[in-house]
């Protein structure tokens, strides 16, 4: 049944088969015995496509209630025993939302079920969650750059991310405070350069979205280096936080633009496309998505 649905899904045996770890003839093979079982055919087969037969909609339609349906009972049998066990292989990217959020999430997580093992890779470069042998990737993209090279992932969004424009107090005491977004030419700005265009921040009068091109002497590729920075007095940083959360920052920064600074980016979590979710995957997202919609409540 899982077979028949992913070929469905895919639109071929072959593309079938490449989710399910199985060859094109193999993933033929499953859904001929079904057909020869039930003694009718559930597939039209051409050389361009492949469609249901009246009789194949209504057996897919049953297919997927059932495993629907056992996969609930898996579940339900599994936190019956109230514990994970196992190995959550997890990617994060080095900022902010990782080190202030996702961590202390985990850590959180971890107490509840130390059966489990979370092994934990933190690097700024994205993965291909599949062929690095991740269960999960937590990091923050934009949606046109989730949709780009994700194609063996399936991917959902978990928080909204905003941009705080701020400095430190000493900072300001320093140099004259910025009226307008366009006056933060004048100063020195720190840059972080993980992200494409890191010199130039987006701002909103209301009716337009507008560029302002900025450069400083610090330029980092970790958001903690530019935090840091920012409470040193180096500069102007522009900080990448979850929606409505400034964790910290009020301590010694003082935020510019709130209104005004635009971010199209959010945090997103990535796993390996499956007809059915890992436990320990579902049961972590299930955590962290609980404890992200508290922190921004």
């Amino acid at each position: 049944m899982e077979v028949l649905v992913r070929v469905v899904e895919k639109g071929s045996f072959s593309a079938a088969g490449q989710a399910l770890n199985l060859t094109a003839s193999a993933v033929s093979k499953h859904v001929s015995r079904i057909e020869k079982e039930l003694g009718v055919s559930l597939l039209n087969r051409s050389t361009h496509e492949l469609s249901l037969t009246e009789a194949g909609k209504i057996y897919h339609e049953h297919c997927i209630k059932i495993l629907r349906d056992v996969e609930l009972a898996r579940n339900a049998a599994r936190e019956a025993s109230a514990a994970l066990g196992g190995t959550l292989k997890l990617h994060l990217t080095p900022g902010l939302t990782a080190r202030q959020f996702v961590l202390p999430a985990l850590r959180r997580f971890l107490a509840k079920h130390p059966d489990l093992t979370v092994d934990v890779t933190m690097t700024l470069e994205s993965v291909d969650v599949v062929e690095g042998g991740f269960d999960l990737a937590i990091r923050s993209d934009t949606s046109k750059g989730m949709g780009h090279g994700n194609g063996s992932a399936e991917y959902r969004e978990i928080a909204r991310c905003s941009y705080l424009i701020c400095a430190s107090k000493d900072y300001f005491q320093r140099h004259p405070k910025p009226k307008q977004p366009g006056d933060l030419v004048r100063h020195d700005c720190l840059l972080f350069v993980g992200q494409p265009s890191f010199d130039r921040w987006w701002f909103t009068d209301g009716r337009r979205k507008y560029g302002v091109p900025v450069k400083g002497h610090f330029r980092a590729n970790d958001w903690m280096a530019i935090y840091k920075a920012a409470l040193a007095g180096l500069g102007i940083a522009r900080m990448q936080v979850l929606q409505g959360r400034s964790p910290n920052l009020a301590r010694g920064l003082e935020v510019i633009f709130e209104k005004e600074a635009v971010c199209d980016r959010a945090i997103w979590a990535l796993y390996p496309r499956a007809l059915n979710l890992p436990i320990k995957v579902s049961a972590f997202l299930d955590h962290l998505s609980g404890e992200l919609a508290k922190d921004n409540g």
